[in-house]
């Protein structure tokens, strides 16, 4: 459970961090997004938060089969940045690609973050 709430509070502060720095970009460079950015960052939060704790569930249930809950929620994840994506696909604007990288940059650190926990667990539990 410790585990949990150590990375469950870094998810928080990797949110929050990337909040303020599209905030700060967005006003620097006075970009025009898609989406909001507390729209963008309320879907990686509670998405992150959806996968840690289901890797967490099974994890506690059944240790042994952590890495394909992992794998699992890792294409959970990109289906619905897929979802999240496609609108985006059929808007009107020429540049898309700060939308994209936008949402893009958060989702690998995100993974990167959930990989960890995934490694810490499985290795705890041997």
């Amino acid at each position: 459970m410790k585990s949990f709430v150590r990375f469950f509070l870094t998810v928080c502060v990797v949110i929050a961090l990337t909040q303020f720095l599209m905030d700060l970009l967005i006003k620097q460079y006075a970009l025009n997004l898609f989406s909001s950015v507390e729209k963008i960052c309320l879907f990686h939060l509670i998405l992150s938060l959806g996968v840690l704790t289901i890797i967490y569930t099974v994890h506690r249930l059944r240790p042994k089969y952590t890495s394909f809950a992992f794998l699992g929620t890792a294409f959970l994840r990109m289906g619905t940045m897929i979802v999240f994506v496609l609108p985006l696909a059929k808007a009107v604007e020429q540049t898309p690609i700060t939308d994209v990288i936008f949402l893009m940059v958060p989702y690998f650190i995100l993974t990167t973050i959930e990989a960890i926990f995934t490694v810490k667990l499985i290795r705890n539990a041997t």
